[in-house]
């Protein structure tokens, strides 16, 4: 990466603060100086479902690679109604910003999930209602949860072909769980690179029981087919009553049904 000349203020990610239980929520907003200017002061623009608020003023010394995490406090959620926050970087000094286009950001909040919930790729997307592993899991880790939760399979013979990688969940604990019940669904995935090998991979995810789902890693010689893998110190997770299927003509380390490393 070559820094462009001048300055260039960007931001490179915004996200939830963590779970979010009450009636408002955090942000952050990660920030770099990509040019090769040094930046005096810039502000924080910010609009909540379209209404401006008050800018955040940023003064001091930014120089040429700094990065720098800006906290939004207080915005407002109410259940699983979305929340839209547009932020936006102006007011760059000395000099003008050389790439306006990556100085806004946007993020969708909610409260955290609690309560029963349904998987069905044949309904559309709603607040109970997930389309795919995927989104499922993006939602888990975004919002987190706030009491305990389920998440139920519609049907018995649907197949999801996806991977399904948590990590962390915010505010998971012994008395806020997570259960998936499969009902007899399959989720199958073909694992080609080396880092994500799994079908389901849970990377630091606890509490959390999947059952009654049928898992397949669809890899044969030359791929790799890991039906389960727990990482980062996951803890206290079930699987229960699934069955699990690999390559059976494969005996190397690259195929099995449960892993567990670290």
């Amino acid at each position: 990466f070559i820094p462009p000349p001048g300055p260039d203020m960007s931001i490179l990610n915004i996200y939830p603060g963590g779970a979010s239980c009450g009636t408002t929520t955090d942000i952050i907003v990660a920030v770099s100086n990509q040019g090769t200017d040094t930046v005096n002061s810039y502000n924080v623009n910010y609009s909540v479902n379209g209404v401006t608020q008050t800018p955040i003023a940023m003064v001091g010394v930014f120089a040429s690679g700094e990065v720098d995490s800006i906290s939004i406090t207080g915005l407002p959620i109410s259940g699983s109604s979305f929340t839209s926050v547009v932020v936006t970087l102006t007011s760059i000094a000395p000099g003008v910003d050389t790439d306006p286009a990556n100085n806004s950001g946007t993020i969708d909040l909610r409260a955290g999930l609690s309560g029963t919930y349904t998987l069905d790729q044949s309904t559309a997307a709603s607040a109970t209602n997930f389309v795919s592993f995927s989104s499922l899991a993006q939602s888990l880790m975004n919002y987190g949860v706030c009491g305990p939760v389920t998440v139920n399979l519609v049907g018995t013979s649907t197949t999801y072909t996806e991977q399904f990688m948590l990590s962390e969940i915010p505010g998971v604990s012994a008395s806020n769980t997570l259960t998936i019940n499969g009902n007899g669904n399959t989720l199958q995935f073909l694992a080609t690179s080396s880092a994500e090998r799994a079908t389901v991979t849970l990377n630091g995810t606890d509490w959390l029981t999947i059952d009654s789902l049928n898992i397949t890693a669809l890899g044969s010689s030359g791929d790799y087919g890991f039906g389960v893998m727990l990482t980062n110190n996951a803890d206290h997770n079930t699987v229960n009553n699934c069955i699990i299927t690999v390559a059976d003509d494969q005996v190397n380390s690259n195929y099995t049904g449960i892993a567990i490393s670290g």
